[in-house]
């Protein structure tokens, strides 16, 4: 049994004999509801939009409610909603990543994004710095890299990211992931045949432009992979397959993904500087 405590977000999970289970997400206190009211009707429109997506299903307490608010051990207020568990594990600890697996990856989210296009949440619309739209944040930051070929490389990203702005802000929005890095992919069954089998955590989803799902997919995609090229056409092909990309859009995903990965380079950096001693950080 854990005990509620602590200033994040916590996730417990409980397993049946069947493997099946549940995942109970208490959020950090006093957390707005907003938040978990968007990602539950998310998920709730996405599953009745496009059936059989790997997205989890949400599960109601025994009054019907969706989430409840609840006392830590502190007595700080959390709100607690449970999840289905997906079956699987992170696709960072997968292996090998294929370009099959890949090409499944890049279909599954082109599917979530046709079913995220018709949600709407007055929140979507945020000052975040996770939106890709608004990366061009980390323009005034990039003295925190002390190191002069990377801190010249960020400037590069960020002087790409600046040239497509105006194009990209041109391309219709829509609710969007956000944030299908390789910790919010499930892969099961890779002694056989492994297959996506979760897209999870939709706590940073925004609206913003298709492109910029796949892109922030693709960042994670390319990250360390031993072919990444491979990789990345793997990923492009299956959304495209799914969800049709213009060819002004394809020419956005690599400056998109570089800004991706700078926005994290820049903000983990920045966030060490206040936190040195945070093993997450």
């Amino acid at each position: 049994m854990h005990r509620l405590v602590g200033e994040y977000d916590l996730n417990f999970m409980a397993e049946a004999e069947d493997g099946s289970g549940y995942v109970l997400k208490a959020m950090r206190p006093n957390s707005e509801e907003w938040l978990v009211e968007m990602q539950i009707q998310a998920l709730d429109h996405t599953r009745k939009t496009i059936s059989g997506l790997p997205v989890p299903a949400i599960i109601s307490a025994n009054t019907g409610e969706r989430y409840l608010r609840l006392p830590d051990e502190s007595g700080a207020n959390r709100l607690v909603w449970v999840i289905e568990r997906m079956p699987g594990k992170c696709y960072a600890r997968s292996a090998p990543k294929s370009d099959g697996l890949v090409y499944e990856l890049g279909q599954i989210l082109g599917q979530t994004d046709i079913a995220l296009k018709e949600y709407d949440h007055p929140n979507l619309e945020r000052d975040f710095k996770w939106d890709l739209m608004q990366a061009n944040w980390i323009g005034g930051h990039l003295d925190c890299i002390s190191d002069r070929d990377r801190n010249g490389l960020l400037h590069q990203i960020h002087l790409e990211f600046e040239a497509i702005k105006p194009a990209l802000e041109s391309l219709p929005k829509q609710a969007i992931h956000n944030d299908a890095n390789d910790y919010n992919v499930l892969v099961a069954g890779e002694l056989g045949n492994p297959s996506i089998s979760g897209l999870i955590d939709f706590g940073d989803m925004c609206a913003a432009p298709h492109i910029c799902d796949l892109a922030i997919a693709a960042a994670y995609v390319v990250l360390d992979h031993p072919n990444p090229e491979a990789a990345l056409a793997a990923l492009v092909s299956g959304y495209h397959s799914t969800n049709p990309l213009t060819s002004q859009e394809v020419d956005m995903i690599w400056p998109l993904l570089r800004a991706r990965l700078a926005v994290s380079v820049v903000n983990s950096t920045l966030m060490a500087a206040d936190n040195p001693d945070d093993p997450y950080v």
